[in-house]
């Protein structure tokens, strides 16, 4: 008895300072669709400007294209036209120093791609790019208190961890608004077959820090500015 106390002390130390960060990946997180009546409750008392301007330039992503068509939709949306499509997005060598179509359609793209393209496909804007795990929750939740129609957020996130089954796959899609009282955000799911939803600040900004499994970080998010 006298050398397993030890041990439980050795292994109660080692739960409580051991690397969490897997674990919120499994818990199913609390999402709430646009159409639904806690979604409609919340759209109701946010400023929708934003979420306005941004869902006249909505389209549907083609497969595995979710970066490429929320940039799409966030740089028509900034310059209030629709020059930009997911086929010519690949123009202003795009395809030739940052990623080919081709490849986006095997297996999407990283944030650090989307932050290249958007440098050379949008450059009368300002973009900047976020990772999760050194930015962090604070200054997540300032970027989204100062959303306005003069800035585009696009979040590079994990479906799965929303969803309390792992962190696997990526997804990008575009921040619309913010409702302080429940501190959650609209997302804008650019995929067709999915609805728009809220989800929880916290929440997101976990799913922001699952690892892309190409570029061996968390993901996060992308702010295009008209300045």
């Amino acid at each position: 008895m006298s050398k397993l106390i030890p041990l439980l002390s050795l292994l109660l130390l080692w739960s409580c300072t051991a690397d969490s960060r897997f674990d919120i990946h499994t818990v199913p997180k609390d999402v709430h669709s646009l159409s639904s009546s806690e979604g409609q409750k919340r759209l109701a008392r946010v400023d929708q400007v934003l979420y306005t301007k941004t869902k006249k330039f909505w389209q549907p992503q083609r497969k595995n294209f979710c970066g490429v068509c929320s940039l799409t939709i966030a740089g028509n949306t900034l310059a209030q036209n629709n020059k930009i499509d997911q086929d010519n997005f690949f123009d202003h060598k795009v395809a030739e120093e940052v990623i080919a179509p081709a490849t986006v359609s095997k297996m999407g793209m990283t944030l650090r791609e989307l932050h290249e393209a958007a440098k050379r496909r949008t450059p009368q804007f300002t973009s900047q790019k976020f990772y999760a795990h050194t930015a962090g929750l604070d200054l997540f939740r300032q970027e989204l208190k100062n959303l306005n129609d003069n800035s585009q957020y696009i979040v590079n996130f994990s479906r799965q961890s929303l969803a309390g089954e792992g962190m696997r796959s990526g997804h990008f899609s575009l921040v619309t608004a913010y409702d302080v009282e429940s501190r959650s955000v609209l997302i804008l799911e650019v995929q067709g077959s999915r609805e728009s939803f809220w989800v929880n600040d916290k929440d997101l900004y976990y799913a922001m820090l699952a690892e892309d499994p190409v570029s061996k970080i968390s993901r996060g998010w992308l702010r295009l500015t008209k300045e």
